[in-house]
């Protein structure tokens, strides 16, 4: 069911009171949502790994290509620079773009970012709408929030329309 609402626009948002309990939903339905990827609130990072060898993670090589790294990070308004910074000097929305970078190099169609907005301010809550607009037409990515901040939710409804 979450998966035919997912097919009809771009980039929805997912008021609800349990973000977790939805996120679970929409990942136990993984088989009908091909190549979903999470951007959660918090980023699990190995702390002894540097940010680079963090977002490679996981990855095969053909994925670990410097260019797309390069173009993301562009994408994204990250500098390069900012993989030589430790986790603890960066802001939560410098975080969550590492975490959308480590995501994109995995090349979802999906990409779903799990109640992340409550730590932002407003104006980088503008920023992250601006970014999944990039996100659909420059990959043709289908963008989803599960968020627990009904103002947000309204927003991203009233960007549809």
């Amino acid at each position: 069911m979450i998966a035919e609402r997912l097919s009809q626009a771009a980039i929805h948002a997912l008021y609800t009171l349990s973000p977790r309990e939805t996120l679970t939903e929409i990942c136990g339905d993984k088989q009908t949502v091909p190549s979903l990827a999470v951007v959660y609130s918090a980023w699990d990072t190995i702390p002894y790994l540097s940010l680079k060898e963090n977002l490679f993670l996981g990855l095969t090589r053909s994925k670990r290509d410097p260019r797309r790294l390069n173009d993301y990070l562009k994408l994204l308004d990250l500098n390069e620079e900012i993989l030589q910074h430790p986790l603890s000097e960066l802001t939560a929305f410098e975080k969550i773009r590492l975490q959308t970078l480590q995501q994109l190099l995995r090349q979802p169609k999906t990409l779903v970012f799990d109640d992340v907005t409550l730590q932002l301010t407003i104006k980088e809550n503008q920023e992250l709408l601006y970014l999944a607009i990039l996100l659909k037409r420059q990959l043709e990515l289908e963008i989803l929030f599960v968020t627990s901040d009904a103002s947000f939710a309204k927003a991203v409804s009233q960007m549809n329309n």
